[in-house]
């Protein structure tokens, strides 16, 4: 699942129209987060393709916040990424990775959310890196399912 399947089947799920060919990616930047909404709602992230456990895919984050600059401000910041390795700052740094967001009510931008890193994982037996941290993935599952 690439970064632009991601894109087209989040904003599907939404029940948004689908415009154009592309998302519109953003560098990340301190430029770029002074364009993000403070509106809630569901992010990407992607940089170059890179093998998964089954085929590849540029998709590197999905997430939602209720407050979209705030959240990816943190990213920028990397106060709030006690995850991220230091490798991942650098890339913010050198501007190797893109966002793009879809404003969205919180629950269903979580609902939207889930299923993609269910989609993601039926299709790679593993989520996107960025959210690999992910401890538990039978929740996802099972809200997936209740959806």
């Amino acid at each position: 699942m690439t970064s632009q399947d991601a894109y087209k089947f989040i904003i599907k799920g939404l029940g948004k129209p689908w415009v154009g060919e592309q998302a519109n990616w953003h560098l990340f930047n301190e430029e770029c987060i002074k364009q993000i909404p403070s509106d809630s709602g569901i992010y990407l992230m992607r940089f170059e393709k890179i093998a998964r456990v089954f085929g590849s895919s540029d998709l590197y984050y999905i997430g939602i916040s209720k407050n979209l600059k705030t959240r990816l401000r943190t990213h920028w910041k990397g106060n709030n990424y006690k995850y991220a390795f230091p490798i991942v700052t650098e890339l913010y740094k050198k501007n190797k990775i893109e966002v793009v967001w879809i404003e969205a009510d919180s629950e269903i931008a979580e609902k939207a959310e889930v299923k993609c890193l269910v989609e993601f994982f039926k299709k790679h037996l593993e989520l996107p890196a960025g959210n690999s941290n992910i401890r538990n993935y039978n929740k996802y599952f099972t809200q997936e399912e209740s959806c």
